[in-house]
């Protein structure tokens, strides 16, 4: 690093759902509510206030992973898909479920994201009725992970 140059650490953020979560409508993107924060080293999340959200902190790219998790379940379709300012971007997922087993998907993309940009993860049923997006579930639960991309 050149003289008089100063770092600054990359943003880094994981959000996970400790509690199950009723996806209530059957048919509707619902935002997951992270309730826990493994990292958030620029505060860009909150617990209390807004917790289905992730606004970023700084204008840059971002590697971004997301999950979601549901219920055992025969009918319908799953998905997990990220909105940024409530617009869905590329790399949604959704597929049938299969035997009534779990259903897991996860998503990642790089996205150009502009500081104050909030960031979601948003699940998908379409049971019929109400159905449990997991979490703490062996392998993703519900997750929400960034992290900027630093040139050296």
């Amino acid at each position: 690093m050149a003289a008089g140059n100063v770092y600054y650490p990359p943003v880094v953020a994981k959000l996970r759902r400790t509690t199950t979560q009723s996806i209530a409508v059957s048919g509707t993107w619902t935002a997951i509510n992270f309730d826990a924060e493994d990292i958030d080293n620029y505060g860009g999340h909150d617990n209390s206030t807004n917790p289905d959200r992730y606004t970023v902190p700084k204008t840059s790219t971002y590697v971004v992973l997301g999950s979601g998790d549901f219920a055992s379940n025969s009918t319908g379709m799953r998905g997990v898909r990220f909105t940024v300012n409530g617009s869905s971007v590329p790399s949604s997922m959704v597929t049938p479920t299969v035997n009534g087993d779990l259903w897991s998907g996860s998503i990642g993309t790089l996205l150009s994201l502009t500081a104050g940009d909030i960031v979601r993860v948003e699940v998908l049923q379409t049971s019929g009725g109400a159905l449990n997006a997991n979490a703490n579930a062996p392998g993703f639960a519900c997750t929400l992970a960034l992290a900027e991309q630093v040139a050296l």
